[in-house]
């Protein structure tokens, strides 16, 4: 902006306003008279911004030029018009934000709420919901928790939030109302403990700042003292400028390194948050993958061990064979060629009547293997429509004796059900102890089958190195006495290599084992860094499953619900249409 209009300026205008701003700033005439219009510009932003503003609105007004005078107020009020704006537009979005944040917690705060009533409770709140006019009372009442949950948030937050302390009073149940009161306190909470966070690296901005502005006004005290008694040589006004450049460098790069550093740490916050969210919702679903696949990977191993052991215990057999089945190929070999020296004696003719007598068997053969494979398809058709028509008719007959029964089961059901109530809540304590003493029970079984197991593996491959041993030997004693000779000259060759190695080892290792004890402690650190990031990862991972578990639960009460309905539906029209 400063620049456009020292632009406009002609060479005259431009001394002058010059010799104006020398008099009125604390820039010292030196590096004020050779300037052009790019380093005075930098010369006046070495000071205050709107300081440097209002000294050439009052120097442009000296020249004069009122036209140019006009145009900075006007750049000068668009510039803060859009600073503004741009303040307005981003409150607009973190408040958005804030909203969506908040009612995705108070959907979950009354999902989990609604989780805690029973089946007969959860009736009742449907029931007080229904003077809500936002919600037709025909979607409420098929409406599981999750669809109850979405219905309310049609409406404002605050009132769903006191439409269901209004209706668990109702049922009653005031443990949940309180529970529900404190959860929409720390909602309140949160927020402001946020604002303090976003606001400190304001403050910590403004701490930064506090010796920038001593050391200006440190620096500004000299030239002040100079311009007051203006007899002090050019020598040391020059010093004195050198010094203030170097140290508004220093100041510079100071600035500049500590928005480096406050970047990098902003965005490692973020990447990390996204690595932990990433992590968060691959792990259910890679612990699923690797909890499949261990056992087809361990049947694997112990296939291919198998393997190897039937190979190694077959090889003196194999080559038996192998020679047997040349012999035998040999021979056959031996006894089509003298057929072939046969049938080239006899005359062609009989060769092609053998031919022709061939082709009409394979012919014959090729036919008769048609019709029986038409004959078979014919037979399976039949059968598949009998058991598709008996499948019909048993379905049929099924669906009547469920209706038949519906009525009476659901009789029995509401009878049965404080019965079966209580004893489940008999039942539940000695159920427990009976699925931790069969889950003893089965990891004991499993230890017991992998030793048993490890020891046949053992056991098999300590057959295999005798057998391996003997059948070295046996060739070691039928060669001469040459291979003894190379065997000691081959033994006292690897003892010196042995000897050589181990030397070398001791002088490596003095300084590598300082730095692997270094390494240890690092790595033990860094382990208990992981082991508390991971304990922090599996409490949100079983959250997520106990939430998905639900929802799968309420999806499947769902669909059945849905069959019956469709199953009653043609019944009833029968009867409709009967009457």
């Amino acid at each position: 902006m400063l620049l456009n209009i020292l632009q406009d300026l002609t060479d005259d205008e431009f001394k002058l306003f010059k010799w104006s701003l020398g008099k009125m700033t604390t820039i010292s005439r030196c590096e004020l008279d050779p300037a052009d219009r790019p380093e005075t510009v930098d010369l006046m932003l070495s000071c205050d911004r709107q300081e440097a503003v209002n000294r050439t609105r009052e120097s442009l007004g000296k020249i004069p030029r009122n036209d140019l005078v006009e145009r900075l107020t006007q750049e000068e009020e668009n510039l803060k018009k859009k600073q503004e704006e741009e303040k307005l537009r981003k409150k607009q979005e973190e408040e958005k934000l804030r909203k969506k944040q908040e009612e995705r917690k108070t959907a979950e705060m009354l999902h989990n709420i609604l989780q805690d009533l029973t089946d007969d409770e959860f009736k009742r709140f449907k029931w007080s919901l229904r003077d809500m006019s936002t919600i037709p009372w025909c979607k409420l009442d098929k409406a599981d928790r999750p669809e109850t949950v979405d219905l309310m948030r049609s409406c404002d937050r605050q009132e769903a939030v006191n439409r269901t302390r209004e209706s668990l009073g109702e049922i009653p149940r005031n443990d949940l109302v309180e529970l529900l009161t404190q959860e929409e306190e720390n909602l309140r909470k949160k927020p402001v403990e946020e604002e303090k966070i976003r606001k400190k690296p304001a403050e910590e901005e403004k701490i930064r700042k506090k010796p920038v502005e001593e050391e200006e006004k440190i620096r500004k005290k000299p030239v002040e003292e100079e311009e007051k008694i203006g007899k002090k040589p050019v020598e040391e006004e020059e010093k004195l400028r050198k010094k203030q450049e170097e140290e508004e460098e220093k100041l510079r790069k100071k600035q500049k390194e500590e928005e480096k550093l406050s970047k990098k740490q902003e965005e490692g916050e973020k990447h990390r948050k996204k690595q932990e969210e990433e992590k968060f919702w691959k792990k259910p679903i890679e612990n699923e993958e690797k909890f499949r696949k261990k056992p087809v990977e361990n049947e694997e191993k112990l296939r291919t061990k198998k393997e190897e052991e039937e190979k190694l215990r077959k090889k003196p057999v194999e080559n038996e064979e192998k020679l047997r089945m040349k012999k035998e190929e040999e021979e056959k070999l031996r006894e089509k060629q003298e057929e072939d020296e046969k049938l080239r004696k006899k005359p062609v003719e009989e060769e092609e009547k053998l031919g022709k007598k061939q082709e009409e068997e394979e012919k014959l053969r090729k036919k008769q293997e048609e019709e029986e494979k038409f004959r078979k398809k014919q037979e399976e058709e039949k059968l598949r429509k009998k058991q598709e028509e008996g499948e019909k008719l048993r379905k049929i007959k099924d669906d009547e004796e469920k209706l038949r029964k519906k009525p009476v089961e659901e009789e029995e059901k509401i009878r049965k059900k404080p019965v079966e109530e209580e004893e489940k809540i008999r039942k539940k304590p000695v159920e427990e102890e009976e699925k931790l003493r069969k889950k003893q029970e089965e990891e004991e079984e499993k230890l017991r089958k992998k030793q048993k197991e490890e020891e046949k593996l053992s056991k098999k491959q300590e057959e295999g190195e005798k057998h391996r041993k003997k059948q070295e030997e046996k060739k070691f004693w039928k060669k001469p006495v040459e291979n003894e000779e190379k065997l000691r000259t081959k033994k006292e060759e690897e003892e010196k290599l042995r000897e050589k190695q181990e030397e070398d080892e001791k002088l490596r290792k003095k300084p590598v084992e300082e730095e692997e004890k270094l390494g240890k402690k690092q790595e033990e650190e860094e382990k208990l860094r992981k082991k508390q990031g991971e304990e922090k990862l599996r409490k949100k991972q079983e959250e997520g499953e106990k939430l998905r578990n639900i929802k799968d639960d309420e999806e499947k009460l769902r669909k059945k619900q849905e069959e019956d309905e469709k199953l009653r539906k043609p019944v009833e029209e029968e009867e409709l249409r009967k009457k």
